[in-house]
């Protein structure tokens, strides 16, 4: 599960990326156990990666705000504002408080098209179809003897590590842009170990 991998031993790159940060940010995420609120679109990039590697698990991670809006006009069809409403704020703290992450319904149909690409590119749909996704890895690093530990989104079974990135710019020019500012590079030499 994800619960346990984040819990488990070993220095992950996202500790190394908090570290880069700040000392103190590491600290307050890894040791004290604190966890920062992601951006919405970080949400998004984390639905998409879910609904590309581990479809079964979207509904169960994942609700849309239009569901919820659902649920408060059956209860009350003349609601004009039933986002403002004390039924709406409840089910949302029961959705949250069952660990479900609420988007827009919009978003929900940006991942349906961004997974319909993946799986209509005939390269892409052939490689994500013999491998397994989400696999834990750990290495001990042979410079520092740390344990160090990765989560592959997809191994091919010749070994091929996938890695799947969401992003608002794929030119060659934005994407290496990228590459360095979320520090994909420090992540590729996890998986190189």
């Amino acid at each position: 599960t994800d619960e346990a991998y984040h819990n488990g031993i070993g220095v992950s790159n996202s500790q190394l990326c908090d570290f880069a940060v700040t000392p103190k940010k590491f600290y307050y995420n890894h040791v004290l156990g604190n966890k920062e609120t992601g951006t919405e679109a970080m949400a998004i990039g984390d639905l998409v990666h879910k609904a590309i590697l581990e479809p079964h698990l979207v509904h169960e991670c994942y609700a849309s705000d239009a569901e919820i809006i659902e649920k408060v006009l059956e209860a009350d069809p003349k609601s004009k504002r039933p986002t403002a409403t004390k039924l709406y704020k409840e089910l949302l703290a029961e959705y949250e408080s069952n660990g479900k992450t609420i988007l827009k319904d919009e978003h929900f149909e940006m991942m349906r098209k961004m997974v319909d690409a993946v799986y209509t590119h005939p390269r892409a749909k052939n490689m994500l179809s013999n491998g397994m996704a989400e696999k834990c890895l750990y290495a001990k690093d042979p410079e520092t003897g740390l344990i160090i530990r990765g989560k592959a989104d997809f191994i091919l079974i010749d070994g091929i590590i996938i890695d799947v990135k969401t992003t608002a710019d794929a030119s060659p020019e934005q994407f290496s842009g990228s590459i360095w500012n979320y520090r994909y590079h420090v992540q590729a030499a996890f998986y190189l170990h």
